[in-house]
């Protein structure tokens, strides 16, 4: 999977004064290593561990961005669409710092 930049989407939350990251987590796009949320062949995958791989991975970059001098640190959103809307949806029932809400865009895992 090649790295993702969602520009459309991304000029609409700028418009509407919202700072936009876009991150690729481990073992996609570009990023290299190993893919820590594979969850295991079909057909019985394990979500558990790979949905806290990419929640632990989401965290560290909300906590990296708000460091950041032009970030506002006033709560905002996270967005998601497949693995990524799932992922938006979990960081909504925990107690992150600076997390508003979250947007999922037809959130799933790919598997059936």
């Amino acid at each position: 999977m090649k790295r993702q930049r969602y520009s459309t989407i991304s000029r609409y939350f700028i418009s509407r004064g919202f700072v936009v990251f876009v991150p690729t987590r481990a073992g996609y796009g570009e990023s290299g290593g190993t893919d820590a949320e594979y969850p295991g062949k079909c057909p019985y995958p394990i979500f558990a561990p790979a949905f806290a791989a990419a929640i632990d991975q989401i965290i560290g970059v909300l906590k990296y961005t708000q460091a950041l001098p032009y970030v506002d640190s006033s709560p905002g959103l996270v967005v998601g669409q497949p693995f990524g809307g799932v992922i938006a949806i979990m960081l909504s029932t925990n107690d992150v710092p600076g997390l508003a809400g979250a947007i999922n865009f037809a959130g799933g895992a790919g598997y059936s």
